[in-house]
């Protein structure tokens, strides 16, 4: 990480998640959740935690920084929202839908270049377009109503 501040998506990792901004954790503690359901673990029946562990020598917390993510922890609620982001991002890829989604993440992009975020008329549809709408509202979601 190259930015002197912690962005919120690395700082909360259940909020990232939520809101399809990070997938990775979730993904990570399904995976260890697999294996610790084989059956040389079955009888442990530990608890997955996610690490990320951020290289951040500019970070104020730095330069090495961990954020933590545990499915298990999470309620009930909050699992089948993140369940609901990651059907619908899913089954937008199954679609062919790849959306405008501008912000900070753009300065990392490997293709910000080709990308139509600064013509006028993608830019509109993709901010007025009803089948983008449900997209958008990941960027609202907020672990803390759920």
């Amino acid at each position: 990480k190259l930015g002197g501040t912690v962005s919120a998506s690395d700082r909360d990792l259940v909020r990232a998640v939520l809101r399809g901004e990070r997938l990775q954790p979730y993904f990570y503690a399904l995976l260890g959740k697999q294996l610790a359901a084989s059956k040389e673990m079955q009888d442990l029946k530990p608890e997955i935690e996610v690490s990320f562990y951020y290289i951040a020598p500019r970070w104020t917390d730095g330069p090495l920084v961990r954020t933590n993510f545990v499915v298990d922890k999470l309620s009930e609620g909050l699992r089948q929202e993140i369940k609901k982001t990651v059907l619908l991002i899913a089954n937008g890829i199954r679609q062919g839908r790849f959306f405008i989604q501008p912000g900070d993440h753009c300065r990392y992009c490997e293709v910000s270049e080709i990308c139509r975020k600064n013509h006028p008329p993608s830019l509109w549809r993709a901010e007025n377009d009803p089948i983008t709408r449900h997209h958008g509202a990941l960027h609202n979601k907020d672990p803390r109503r759920r």
